[in-house]
């Protein structure tokens, strides 16, 4: 299983280089919040929307969101 747990809609393969996908066994410690921030994008209820983005069965199958959780909006830019 990815780090994003069983809602991994593939996303992250294109987007991040290979070295920054985990499986969920591996993943190091100080990545763990990013884990559970992950969980909160698809379970929580996102600012402007009316419901969860739930999964979406794959990255193709959803628009471009435009939002995201609070934990990643404060994160400092890299």
């Amino acid at each position: 299983m990815s780090s994003c747990g069983k809602r991994c809609c593939g996303a992250c393969e294109p987007a991040c280089p290979v070295e920054a996908i985990y499986y969920e066994a591996d993943l190091p410690d100080e990545e763990q919040p990013y884990l559970a921030d992950n969980e909160r994008f698809f379970a929580d209820i996102l600012e402007g929307r009316d419901a969860p983005v739930g999964s979406p069965g794959g990255a193709s199958k959803i628009p471009v969101i435009g939002m995201d959780t609070r934990f990643v909006k404060t994160h400092p830019a890299a």
